[in-house]
């Protein structure tokens, strides 16, 4: 379960950089791909900012979602697919959340 939440988040870290690469925000790209090597830090805090840094993520992806939204509408395109890739990528960076907290739980108990 570790191995698999370690993956997950990385990944997610790895999708929110390159969405801030792509927007040519390249300080903060290299910020967040670099962000979780904080997971090899054992304290409490480390899980904290993991955890925030992924609702941040989620907030952007979701600010992200409706203004596309807005854009495919003006131009009367069709949002079905960027609406898929959208919500996998939010899903997946929930299911990252949901790990997090999930693990630090069994850890705590155990």
């Amino acid at each position: 379960m570790k191995i698999l939440k370690t993956i997950c988040v990385i990944l997610s870290y790895v999708l929110i950089a390159a969405h801030f690469l792509r927007a040519g925000n390249i300080p903060l790209a290299l910020g967040l791909a670099l962000f979780p090597v904080v997971l090899f830090i054992r304290h409490r805090f480390s899980e904290w900012l993991i955890r925030a840094g992924l609702i941040f993520s989620l907030l952007v992806w979701l600010k992200t979602l409706f203004r596309l939204w807005k854009i495919y509408q003006i131009h009367h395109l069709p949002f079905t697919k960027p609406a898929f890739i959208l919500g996998a990528v939010i899903l997946f960076t929930f299911l990252a959340l949901v790990l997090t907290v999930v693990v630090s739980k069994k850890n705590v108990q155990t």
